[in-house]
């Protein structure tokens, strides 16, 4: 009798740990074939809510081939998560892991990976479609090694 009751004790206080954490997976789509315009300043925020404010940081990539269109963006349904590093001639990836829902805050998580020198430079970036439920909320970035 006394191993049932601490069992249900037991579990009991693990699915309320559990639940008080409050943290979940939020879907994304990665946008794909977009370049951050030269004569843009780097965005001092991370969220860009409108067509407009993403137009005047960045412009479309468009390439031959069916992977080759923009990805589309309808900011009635999304906004848009973008990092964007400074220019630089040194070979970096720049990688989303995840977005998790964490009480009021979006954290996203992605990795930078340094590699060899460039004869020309380069502008790492990458542009997430978020759904717009998530919009309000606030963002804290998290890099892994």
């Amino acid at each position: 009798m006394k191993i049932k009751f601490f069992g249900i004790i037991s579990i009991s206080i693990i699915l309320a740990l559990i639940s008080c954490t409050n943290i979940s997976n939020v879907e994304y789509t990665e946008a794909k074939n977009y370049f951050h315009k030269t004569n843009a300043p780097l965005p001092t925020s991370m969220k860009i809510t409108s067509q407009m404010a993403f137009d005047s940081q960045f412009g479309m990539a468009t390439r031959m081939g069916a992977n080759g269109i923009p990805t589309a963006i309808d900011f009635k349904k999304s906004f848009v998560l973008a990092k964007v590093m400074p220019q630089t001639d040194t070979e970096t990836t720049l990688t989303p892991l995840s977005l998790t829902k964490k009480n009021n805050k979006l954290i996203l998580t992605y990795r930078i990976i340094e590699g060899a020198k460039l004869s020309y430079t380069t502008q790492p970036m990458f542009i997430l479609l978020v759904p717009k439920a998530y919009q309000d909320l606030d963002i804290e970035e998290q890099i892994v090694e």
